[in-house]
């Protein structure tokens, strides 16, 4: 246990890096357990008073805000604040970036925003020294807090916060910059991150300008519609060997910048653009020297100075600026109240639709998304192609406009939509090592917790690459595995499972709830009548903060009597379940028509359908 005193928390200073507390708490047999570090040893401890006596500048923990800070010494009941011996501390929550706009340009790429898949994608594991099936298999440990050893929490709970730790490190000094940039601290933006977008701190840095300069922009609500175009496509699905990803250079800052555009200097001219919006279309201009445009370029010139700059002072103010140069074209057509202009917003969506549009024929591209293209280079140099493209792109669109070789991919994968055409935002690219996999259907959530949490990406790997058949794998996995590592993790609140995150109770049942209710069921005994109103399940209150554990298989989830297979207390079992649902009365009732033992093969064929029949190996299958 390390005790020390010092000063507070500067959130604004670059000078010096905070020190930086990172917190989990995991609640075994109704106890917390709480495991925080700064960043050197772990501590491990059931005594909440030994984190008040610990000197730091931040706490922070991952989804803290929504569980952990039930457990801790919090300032007031607010959930931004801890007390400590040493005053009131700051207590943030970096899952919120992860559900957030800020994301991308935190390197969150994939559609998974567990604390392990995070760290797979930032390779924090390899910091660490831990390899990817390691960290999953560790990961795995969360759902059976209540048996795991000494041994293996302290295992589990230590490389938790050694984890959120690690990522703290990595933006906390994108959030220092930030917060410099705007006059805010990483506390601010992390708030937020939690209920608004990147584009709030472009729009309240316009707005600082402008009213330095005397004049006010009226904030108002969208009156009009515009069209904004689709620039995510695919040409086909198939895999692809050999493709450049080819990423505008800040295409939307580039346009602004050297377009002169403003809201307070637009005007119709002849030459002008072509701009279509729900009350007719106009050909638009700029005037020059306008002040909102005198923020922009700013910030789109302090994204090359940063840039040139990485060498000397790090990734974190270059980061910085790119959250705001690539966030503040939203602001002018968002859906709410703000600085809207829908010409201004149409002109910058209608006119790099446009550019996409001209490049998607001339180069042919697999897959385009947004700002970037993947071209299949059949043998041609990509660096010589990106020179023909930035070339034409000067000649046609201007002198900012460009792009970059972001990547050359081994492979490109993209899979079959349900429509039978190439899905869109869904793929898989991989070089050497390096395996992102892009798209809520090809997430690992309905695998089997032994492949989920071990060798999953392996399997991508090998299947991509021609060196494996998936029949193999399966039958070398099914062979291998335990009982328990046969069925499907799913873990989810009562909270979660009966009302939505504003509060209400659920007004419809959908698929992904069947599992949780349907165990509730057959844990029960027989049946398990839900009050949602009452809050309670067979007359007994709920804690909505506890958690549904299933481990289970579908059979049939058609109809109003589903079958599933359910390992209960070790042993399998197949149920026939039927869901009832009184919206009015605000009534679920799960009863159970029909229970017997499952045997291992049974228990095996159902595993084996599963990963058949799962987002991620029925498309690559």
């Amino acid at each position: 246990m390390v005790k020390s005193r010092g000063s507070s928390l500067t959130c604004t200073s670059l000078a010096r890096r905070p020190r930086v507390l990172a917190i989990d708490v995991e609640v075994r047999g109704g106890k917390p357990i709480y495991g925080y570090t700064l960043g050197d040893d772990v501590n491990i401890t059931s005594d909440v008073r030994d984190i008040a006596g610990v000197d730091f500048d931040i706490a922070v923990t991952y989804n803290g805000w929504s569980f952990d800070v039930k457990y801790l010494p919090m300032y007031r009941n607010s959930r931004y604040a801890l007390y400590t011996d040493d005053g009131v501390k700051p207590l943030m929550d970096l899952y919120v970036f992860v559900e957030s706009g800020f994301k991308s340009s935190l390197g969150i790429q994939e559609e998974a925003s567990k604390l392990y898949d995070v760290a797979i994608q930032l390779g924090i594991h390899r910091s660490l020294g831990i390899g990817e099936a390691e960290l999953l298999r560790l990961k795995s440990l969360q759902s059976r807090v209540d048996q795991l050893t000494t041994s293996e929490l302290t295992t589990y709970l230590g490389l938790d916060v050694l984890i959120t730790h690690q990522l703290a490190m990595r933006w906390l000094p994108v959030l220092q910059a930030l917060g410099a940039i705007t006059g805010s601290n990483p506390m601010v933006i992390n708030q937020v991150a939690e209920s608004a977008s990147p584009g709030h701190l472009a729009e309240a840095l316009i707005h600082k300008y402008l009213q330095f300069n005397g004049i006010i922009l009226q904030d108002r609500r969208r009156e009009m519609d515009y069209e904004a175009g689709d620039k995510t496509r695919a040409r086909s699905y198939g895999l692809f060997r050999n493709v450049g990803e080819y990423d505008f250079s800040a295409m939307y800052p580039s346009l602004y910048t050297q377009d002169n555009v403003d809201p307070i200097n637009i005007r119709e001219c002849q030459s002008g653009f072509p701009v279509r919006t729900t009350k007719g279309t106009k050909r638009v201009c700029f005037e020059p020297g306008g002040l909102v445009h005198k923020v922009l370029s700013s910030l789109y010139r302090a994204r090359k100075v940063t840039k040139a700059l990485k060498a000397t002072y790090g990734d974190a103010p270059d980061q910085a600026v790119k959250i705001l140069v690539n966030s503040a074209y939203g602001v002018f057509g968002k859906s709410g109240i703000g600085m809207v202009n829908e010409w201004v917003a149409a002109y910058i969506a209608q006119k790099t639709q446009a550019i996409f549009d001209d490049l998607w024929q001339r180069y042919q591209p697999i897959y385009g998304d947004t700002d970037s293209m993947y071209i299949q280079l059949d043998g041609r140099d990509a660096d010589k192609l990106l020179m023909e493209i930035n070339d034409y792109l000067h000649r046609a669109y201007g002198p900012l406009m460009e792009m970059k070789l972001e990547e050359v991919w081994d492979v490109v994968y993209i899979p079959r939509s349900k429509a039978g055409g190439a899905a869109e935002k869904t793929y898989i690219k991989m070089r050497g090592d390096e395996l992102v996999i892009k798209g809520g259907a090809l997430k690992p959530r309905d695998l089997p917790r032994g492949l989920r949490y071990g060798a999953y990406r392996d399997w991508v790997r090998a299947l991509l690459l021609g060196d494996a058949r998936l029949d193999d794998l399966i039958s070398k996995f099914i062979s291998g595995a335990s009982l328990e590592d046969l069925f499907i993790e799913y873990s989810i609140s009562f909270r979660d499972l009966l009302y939505t995150h504003e509060g209400s109770q659920i007004r419809t049942i959908d698929r992904s709830r069947f599992p949780a209710l349907a165990y509730l069921a057959v844990a029960s005994g027989r049946e398990a009548l839900i009050d949602l109103r009452a809050r309670t399940i067979n007359a007994k209150p709920i804690d909505l903060d506890a958690f549904v554990d299933v481990l289970y298989l579908p059979i049939e989830t058609q109809g109003e009597t589903k079958a599933f297979a359910f390992l209960i207390n070790n042993e399998p079992v197949i149920a026939r379940v039927s869901i009832q649902f009184d919206q009015k009365q605000g009534k679920i009732l799960t009863k159970v028509a029909n229970l017997v033992r499952a045997s291992r093969e049974d228990i095996e064929k159902l595993s084996i359908k599963a990963i058949r029949e799962s987002g991620l190996f029925s498309h690559i299958a």
